[in-house]
């Protein structure tokens, strides 16, 4: 058994964090968990399962991300937007709305099954194995994943450009 360094530590933590919200997530929220479909095929694809050493920094990071990027609302406020109902796209400088046909009809499966075999074929390229072992390994594939993914996922059956525009929350879709 090999004893994990601290590199593999954080290399580990960026995976888990950065894996949690994956591309098709505005397509499938509020339809079905979007933790357990793509988000726990990457955990297990980057960091052989879901570690529970790294669930308080993962669920750290993604608070610290949402919130740099909306506004706090009162707890009692209605925040609930489900993008794929009503899709809204914002122009960030002119804030310019652009609404946008239901994806009601997506097909989640297909969706899910695209972005996951993109980012197997680019984590085994990157780590030049499927699973990375090592601090490295992990570290050329997340980069990989970080940079190419977003081109190298196929868009969705009717979306096709706009899989490139969806927002990465729904609540503020201008950023």
């Amino acid at each position: 058994m090999t004893t994990r360094t601290k590199q593999d530590d954080i290399w580990r933590a960026k995976a888990a964090a950065w894996v949690h919200d994956p591309g098709e997530k505005q397509l499938v929220l509020f339809a079905r968990s979007h933790e357990g479909g793509t988000v726990k095929r990457l955990q297990d694809l980057l960091l052989g399962g879901e570690d529970s050493s790294l669930k308080d920094v993962r669920k750290t990071a993604d608070h610290w991300s949402s919130a740099a990027d909306r506004p706090q609302l009162p707890k009692d406020a209605d925040a609930r937007v489900i993008f794929r109902k009503k899709p809204v796209l914002i122009h960030p400088l002119s804030g310019i709305e652009y609404e946008l046909a239901s994806f009601s009809d997506i097909d989640f499966d297909q969706t899910e099954e695209r972005s996951f075999a993109a980012a197997q074929e680019l984590t085994e390229t990157a780590a030049g194995k499927v699973l990375p072992e090592t601090a490295d390994e992990l570290r050329r594939a997340l980069l990989a994943l970080w940079r190419f993914l977003p081109d190298k996922a196929r868009a969705p059956e009717g979306l096709g450009e706009l899989w490139r525009l969806l927002p990465a929350d729904s609540r503020t879709p201008d950023h």
